[in-house]
């Protein structure tokens, strides 16, 4: 049984863990090891060109599919990233001011980020920000057909506003490279995520209570959680996920706390994007708007805002992810390892 790599720059394609070779042969009977996340419509195309696998095993925390095909998740991508976190190379706060009531962090076109920066500009949230704007236009046909099947009064009341053009927000940029790739996305990379961190990004999250995150999920039933999550966590901030689903859930099952007495998070599980967008911002908007008590409360928890920030750079997720993959069936998890291993350097 091989198993068979899928790279989001080249879906089309496949490659052998043993090497960099595109595969030519079918997926039946075999592992395909999909890399960052995917959407149904992608896995049915590679389906389609090179038949089903015996299993998939993909680079998030939970994703539902509707395909045919037994499938498994772990955050590989994140614990290896986690590797070179160490506190003695991170530029960290110990006794933070809180100046902010909000931080996002947005470099790449997708709705749930147009969302989080058009709700920061209707309910007017003191925000600070990294935003690279290196495309303001968005395709929000897909939450416009979302809300064709809503009667959603506290949507609707904001409806014309959602759809607006971003206005009141200017690109605000730091990172530790010029790169652009408008190939697809419009994207631009910041570079190294540690770098980033430490040559700016950390005065602009520290300063604030919560995290507007934002993680590269568009319309899937997934969550996944990537460095800005992790930031958030650096930066001794309240999460809000804004967009993926049942996030709060997934993150606490790795042991983490999610602040349930503070933040609202039954936003998480609701049925749409939009709506799981929405009211990520609408249910938290006391403590988004209220700098005195976002500050009070930050203070009040700071023992468990600085226990998070330590569980990160601890062997926490790496314990957890072990855990996860030893449930999985047994001809799965050594060959999943074994790519893991290959591609993330995990051992």
């Amino acid at each position: 049984m091989k198993t068979l790599v899928s790279f989001p720059s080249y879906r089309d394609l496949l490659f052998e863990s043993e090497g960099t070779i595109p595969f030519c042969g079918s997926l039946e009977g075999n592992i395909l090891h999909v890399w960052d996340i995917i959407d149904d419509t992608t896995l049915s195309y590679i389906f389609e060109k090179f038949n089903n696998p015996k299993y998939v095993f993909i680079d998030s925390s939970t994703y539902k599919s509707d395909l045919n095909v037994d499938i498994y998740a772990v955050d590989a991508w994140l614990e290896s990233e986690l590797l070179g976190w160490k506190k003695n190379n991170l530029a960290i706060e110990s006794s933070p001011v809180t100046t902010h009531t909000a931080n996002f962090q947005v470099n790449k076109k997708q709705i749930n980020r147009f969302l989080a920066i058009k709700l920061c500009e209707i309910f007017s949230i003191d925000v600070n920000y990294t935003w690279s704007a290196t495309d303001k236009t968005f395709d929000l046909s897909h939450i416009v057909q979302e809300n064709q099947n809503l009667n959603d009064d506290n949507i609707n009341k904001y409806w014309e506003q959602l759809l607006s053009p971003i206005s009141k927000f200017e690109r605000k940029w730091i990172a530790t490279q010029d790169n652009h790739d408008f190939s697809s996305s419009s994207v631009e990379n910041y570079g190294d995520n540690l770098e980033v961190w430490n040559a700016g990004l950390n005065n602009i999250m520290s300063n604030t209570a919560t995290s507007l995150i934002t993680e590269s999920v568009s319309t899937q039933i997934a969550a996944l959680f990537t460095e800005k999550t992790a930031f958030s966590l650096l930066a001794l901030t309240f999460p809000i996920w804004v967009g993926g689903f049942n996030a709060a859930s997934e993150w606490k099952k790795k042991g983490f706390d999610v602040f349930e007495d503070v933040i609202d998070h039954s936003y998480e599980n609701m049925p749409t994007l939009l709506e799981r967008c929405f009211y990520a911002v609408y249910l938290n908007l006391e403590i988004l708007t209220n700098i005195e008590l976002a500050s009070d409360l930050r203070n009040k928890h700071m023992d468990r805002l600085i226990k998070n920030r330590d569980m990160l750079t601890s062997e926490n997720l790496k314990n957890y992810n072990r855990k996860v993959i030893s449930t999985w069936p047994d001809d799965l998890q050594q060959p999943a390892l074994e790519s893991i291993h290959r591609y993330l350097k995990l051992k």
